[in-house]
């Protein structure tokens, strides 16, 4: 099983490189996102509490802090992952992109899984995407623009488009990926074999970690086992 996945899951870059992983995802066409949401779905969909053993796997829930949060430059909301970018007026392609994030919890019915960076292939809704002014952008993006870009000639500019999509706590999300329990450090317990275990999220060599809000990775209808909702 996990190899048939694997395999279907090849034609995903690993990207570990997070600038990197930003500048390819914003680049991406609509039939290249329509693909990866494609390639997600058809990885079966489980529920946390199900999971008993390593491979990859669907799954659909809460996100939930495990780490500080990180505040977007554009919007000045705090996140666990944001993706920005600027845009000269009427281009496709960014000039400039950027973005961050931190790990996270997924719950689902009262199982936590630990989800940890980078995350590769991010399919997400726009939350920001407006037109203005050079001198109309927000004070702290203006800065990160100076910061993150070599040249200051978007100021030059008389329209410019910013686009940003961010994972909030307690969004509902599809994540794909390579699923391992692990030890839990920071539980209680005595011996090794009696100590706590937890759900660990994170990329791997051929099997890069995949989140998204599309709709139809998160309604039962997207495969949830038994035609249970999941993540409520």
């Amino acid at each position: 099983m996990i190899e048939e996945i694997l395999l279907r899951l090849g034609g995903f870059a690993l990207v570990v490189g997070l600038p990197l992983a930003f500048w390819r995802r914003l680049k991406r066409d609509v039939a290249e996102l329509d693909d990866e949401v494609a390639d997600m779905r058809s990885v079966p969909l489980v529920r946390l509490v199900d999971i008993t053993s390593d491979d990859v796997v669907r799954v659909v829930g809460r996100v939930a802090p495990e780490d500080a949060l990180v505040t977007s430059p554009l919007s000045g909301q705090r996140c666990v992952a944001y993706e920005i970018a600027l845009f000269l007026y009427g281009d496709h392609l960014p000039l400039v992109t950027g973005g961050d994030a931190t790990a996270f919890y997924l719950e689902d019915a009262g199982v936590r899984a630990l989800v940890l960076p980078p995350y590769p292939i991010v399919v997400l809704s726009d939350r920001v995407n407006r037109v203005s002014g050079p001198d109309e952008l927000p004070a702290a993006f203006q800065e990160w623009l100076e910061e993150a870009h070599a040249s200051d000639d978007w100021r030059r500019e008389k329209k410019l488009r910013c686009v940003e999509r961010r994972i909030d706590p307690g969004d509902l999300i599809a994540l794909v990926g390579l699923c391992s329990r692990e030890i839990d450090a920071d539980g209680a317990g005595g011996g090794y074999r009696d100590a706590p275990s937890r759900l660990v999220f994170e990329t791997a060599e051929g099997a890069p970690l995949s989140l998204s809000d599309d709709k139809s990775l998160l309604s039962p209808a997207a495969g949830a086992p038994d035609g249970k909702s999941v993540g409520g």
